[in-house]
């Protein structure tokens, strides 16, 4: 993966803001991936997207559609499933995770994907929790401090 080579500088905080967000999402490696999708897919035809975009024609006539992410959430997919939203319109998306989880790839699976990824890429929840213990940190300290803790 790309990310995993960018180089850790505080120069560049959005390449360290991808990297933190990379190292949570606990990818797993392209094989791991292609002997997931052979043992649940038998016989199937696997297309990698890393090796360049897929073309519509190979997408066209097909019933199904199997979307692998390595990690739990495909974060980065979106483009990938616009286009085979738009490439093969009445095949059945399915996605198999890194975490061998499988799931049907409906709206409603779409829109928790949505949510996921963003308090993901915005790490919201780790945000708002370290400025809670910022501010809840000084009345901590005077709590203990009158209990005589410290």
């Amino acid at each position: 993966m790309r990310i995993r080579q960018l180089p850790t500088s505080f120069r560049n905080p959005f390449g360290l803001w991808m990297k933190a967000v990379w190292y949570k999402a606990n990818p797993r490696s392209s094989d791991y991936m292609k002997a997931r999708f052979a043992e649940c897919y038998p016989g199937s035809t696997f297309l990698n997207t890393g090796a360049g975009a897929i073309s519509a024609a190979a997408l066209a006539g097909s019933s199904k559609v199997v979307l692998l992410y390595p990690d739990s959430i495909g974060l980065g997919y979106s483009a990938i499933e616009r286009a085979v939203a738009r490439d093969a319109p009445h095949a059945a998306v399915e996605v198999l995770n890194g975490r061998r989880r499988q799931f049907a790839f409906d709206r409603k699976a779409r829109w928790a994907l949505r949510f996921r990824r963003f308090l993901e890429w915005t790490m919201l929840i780790e945000c708002l929790a370290g400025v809670t213990l910022l501010l809840a940190t000084p009345f901590l300290l005077l709590f203990d401090f009158l209990r005589g803790k410290t």
